[in-house]
C-alpha cells in the first residue's frame, strides 16, 4: 500500500510543478510489453488441539502459503488527448503469472503435564498453476511535456480484472473477477519525422484474487507493472 501512496504523491507533485504544455489534440496508440511483478502473498494457518484423555494432546496444524510469480505479457493502450494537458486513457492488458502453493500439515503429540513433545510428523505438498489475468483499465492522464519533445504524463486509473480459472492439484478452481485501481507514470519520446515514438510507463495496481471456495482467503497481488514498447500519434 505504501508504494501505491508514494506513486500517487509523485503524480500529484508533478501536476503542481508542470509548466504549460504544447501537445495537440487527437488519438494516440501504444503497444507495449508488460512485466508484471506482484508484491503480495498469502499465508493461512489453521490449528486444532484434541485432548486424548490419557494425559496427552494431539495438535493438528495446517498452513498454506500462496504467492504469485513475476510474469511477462502485453498491453494495448489507447489515449485521446482533449487538449495539451489532459487525456482519457483506455488500456487492455494480459499476463499469465504462475501461482505457487505450498501446504504443510503437522501432527504433534504433547504431554499435558510437562508440555513435552512426544511425537511430531510433518507432511508437505507443493503445486504450481498458471493464472491468466486480463485487466481492463480506464484513467485520466495529465501531460507535462509537449508533442515535439519528451512528454511526461501521469494519473490515476480504475478498472476490472478478469481472471482465468486455474487447475490446482487435479481440481479446477474458479477465481473471482475483481475491481482494481492504481496510478500510472509514463514517458513518450518521439523519433523520426512521423508520429512514431518510444513509450515507457510504470503502473502500480491495487488488485486481489479470491476463489469461489467456501471460507477462502484473498491473495493481494498488488503488482508493479513496467511497460515498454512503441506508440503512434495520429
Amino acid at each position: 500500500m505504501r508504494f501505491g501512496r508514494s506513486l500517487f504523491a509523485v503524480t500529484a507533485l508533478l501536476m503542481l510543478v508542470a509548466g504549460a504544455a504544447t501537445a495537440t489534440e487527437g488519438p494516440l496508440l501504444r503497444i507495449v510489453g508488460a512485466s508484471v511483478n506482484p508484491t503480495g502473498d498469502l499465508r493461512q494457518t489453521e490449528s486444532d488441539s484434541i485432548p486424548l484423555g490419557d494425559g496427552t494432546t494431539l495438535t493438528l496444524v495446517e498452513q498454506i502459503d500462496v504467492e504469485a510469480d513475476n510474469a511477462f505479457g502485453f498491453c494495448v493502450d489507447f489515449e485521446y488527448r482533449f487538449n495539451e494537458l489532459f487525456g482519457l486513457d483506455f488500456a487492455l492488458m494480459n499476463a499469465d503469472p504462475d501461482v505457487d502453493l505450498t501446504g504443510t500439515e503437522t501432527a504433534r503429540l504433547t504431554d499435558d503435564a510437562t508440555n513435552t513433545i512426544l511425537f511430531e510428523s510433518t507432511d508437505t505438498i507443493a503445486a504450481q498453476a498458471s493464472s491468466g489475468m486480463t485487466p481492463l483499465l480506464v484513467g485520466s492522464n495529465f501531460h507535462f511535456g509537449g508533442s515535439e519533445k519528451v512528454d511526461l504524463y501521469g494519473g490515476p486509473f480504475v478498472g476490472w480484472i478478469f481472471f482465468d480459472d486455474i487447475e490446482l492439484l487435479g481440481e479446477r478452481v474458479d477465481v473471482k473477477d475483481d475491481f482494481a485501481y492504481g496510478a500510472t507514470l509514463g514517458l513518450d519520446v518521439p523519433f523520426g519525422q512521423g508520429g512514431m515514438m518510444f513509450s515507457g510507463a510504470v503502473r502500480y495496481m491495487i488488485a486481489s484474487a479470491e476463489t469461489d471456495e467456501p471460507d477462502s482467503a484473498t491473495l493481494d497481488i498488488d503488482p508493479w507493472i513496467v511497460l515498454l514498447g512503441l506508440g503512434y500519434r495520429f
